[in-house]
């Protein structure tokens, strides 16, 4: 293989390690994968028993024992084997009948002519002609002695015998002791006649016409047209197994691919959020290969510019601000050598320039503080410090001369930059004198907060800021109204220095105005327990 050859299978190689597949084409197949998955394993459970007729049969003829054993109760109370027939099929919205196994006399239910595929599971033996309707035998004598025709009233005087006689006078025409009370298995039986396209379902009973007398071998025959008919039979436990057990297949199956989506758009939510914060140093894992890989990508390749650029931008602007630095003070000891040269009637300019060059200084410092804060973000050393005395020595440095109430206990330590947690109350103080006004009443507070943090609120009852504002405070060089110009001082760049100071520390802070008038900044920081 030449070089060429080599060269181009490797591409090859590359581009397919890299295809990525559209993310509606894996759930597209994952959700074919498991409705095949569910309907393999419905068949196979469904043929596993013989089909509807295998699962039907047992949980059918034992609902249809327990309700003869139900009929043989009622019928002891006087009641004839129609009328609780008749009650069955209202319960169950099925037709019941009853027939003789030997000669296949109907004993009960509404009349019909036994189809031929059901008449050799009702005799023991072979040799029973079709019946007609109401029992009546086509071509065969009457039925064998014991057994009164179809509509004959029962005889309740003892006279006339029913059956073979008791085994002993005590038994009151019961089975035999020591005779099972369930019937064998082959006595119940679930069959589909095609003829006629019906379903039988059928059970062997002892059927007791007469009081004193042994009772009469008999089948006791639910009938319908439809599978669904014989729900009212059911228990549905085992449905309700199998539909859960489907369920909880389905859940495991989907599992893995509904995971991995959901963990993989956390993940970009997340990093987004710290994008937002200012926190470019995020990075995720791209190891998809669909859409959500390529959102990753996209996210990690959108830190990493911004990174370069906020941080290029830091430094240009602490370039410039360090080679301002001399030409500003320059002029500054230039304008204090000119005002003692210059006439009297130029010194109102002389003054007006030192005022511009002391302004430039200003901003040059702030610029330094800014870029400075902003580069040492991730290398800021968080040690415990001391709350209240960080706040002693902000009010200090900013020699306020009003009485500024502080609430904060003596023992409160968080986890920060001493230097960068003063400056940034300094910051914070200062704005509050300026902008709030003379008369406005200042105050701070400290509280503990959940997930062992520490929140600092310092607020004013002055004019606040205009809501469309509050989104923006922060930004380098932007002030909330014009008002706030070489009057009151400020370059926008205070909050700014704040928010990159605190967001060093591992902290965050809110602007927000008060209620009825007022403005608060919040900072949270982490506690340090003592």
């Amino acid at each position: 293989m030449d070089e060429h050859s080599q060269s181009r299978f490797g591409k090859l190689g590359f581009n397919a390690m890299n295809v990525r597949y559209p993310l509606s084409l894996k759930i597209s197949v994952w959700l074919g994968l498991n409705l095949l998955l569910i309907f393999t394993v419905a068949v196979a459970v469904l043929f596993w028993r013989g089909g509807i007729k295998g699962w039907l049969r047992e949980p059918v003829t034992e609902r249809l024992q327990l309700i003869s054993e139900g009929m043989t109760a009622l019928l002891r109370h006087g009641l004839s084997v129609d009328e609780v027939l008749a009650r069955y099929e209202t319960n169950y919205g099925l037709a019941f009948m009853v027939f003789a196994n030997e000669g296949a006399l109907q004993l009960g239910g509404a009349p019909l002519t036994l189809p031929e595929s059901i008449l050799p599971l009702l005799a023991d033996g072979g040799g029973v002609s079709r019946m007609g309707p109401r029992g009546q035998p086509e071509g065969r004598p009457p039925p064998p002695r014991g057994i009164p025709p179809r509509g004959a009233p029962l005889p309740r005087d003892g006279n006339r015998p029913l059956g073979p006689p008791p085994s002993s006078p005590d038994q009151g025409g019961r089975p035999p002791a020591g005779s099972p009370r369930e019937p064998p298995p082959e006595s119940r039986f679930f069959e589909y006649d095609r003829e006629e396209g019906r379903w039988w379902a059928g059970v062997r009973i002892p059927l007791a016409l007469e009081e004193n007398r042994p009772p009469v071998p008999a089948t006791l025959f639910a009938i319908s047209d439809s599978t669904w008919s014989f729900g009212e039979l059911l228990d549905l436990r085992p449905l309700v197994l199998i539909v859960g057990g489907v369920v909880v297949v389905s859940v495991i199956f989907w599992l893995p691919l509904v995971a991995g989506i959901t963990r993989a758009l956390r993940q970009a939510v997340q990093a987004t959020g710290e994008i937002a914060r200012g926190n470019f140093n995020v990075r995720l894992n791209p190891d998809r290969h669909d859409e959500l890989g390529a959102l990753g990508d996209s996210i990690n390749r959108m830190a990493a510019r911004l990174d370069a650029l906020v941080n290029g931008q830091r430094k240009f602007l602490a370039d410039i601000a360090h080679e301002l630095g001399s030409p500003v003070g320059r002029l500054q000891l230039g304008s204090a050598i000119l005002e003692d040269r210059v006439p009297e009637d130029l010194m109102p300019t002389v003054r007006d320039v030192q005022e511009e060059v002391q302004q430039m200084s200003e901003l040059l410092g702030e610029l330094l503080v800014f870029t400075k804060a902003g580069m040492q973000a991730r290398e800021a050393a968080i040690q415990p410090v001391v709350l209240r005395d960080a706040m002693n020595e902000a009010l200090r440095r900013e020699a306020i001369d009003r009485s500024i109430p502080i609430d904060i206990p003596p023992e409160m330590i968080v986890g920060g930059d001493a230097n960068l947690l003063v400056k940034v109350l300094s910051n914070i103080l200062r704005n509050a004198v300026r902008y709030a006004g003379e008369t406005a009443e200042i105050r701070v507070v400290a509280r503990d907060a959940p997930n062992g943090k520490i929140t600092v609120e310092i607020a004013d009852d002055g004019p606040g800021v205009p809501e469309e504002s509050l989104a923006r405070l922060g930004e380098p060089f932007y002030r909330p109204d014009a008002a706030r110009s070489r009057e009151l001082g400020g370059t926008g760049l205070g909050l700014s220095i704040v928010r990159e100071s605190i967001e060093a520390m591992a902290g965050r802070v809110t602007f927000a105005n008060r209620e009825p008038r007022g403005f608060a900044v919040t900072l949270e920081l982490n506690g340090v327990a003592v």
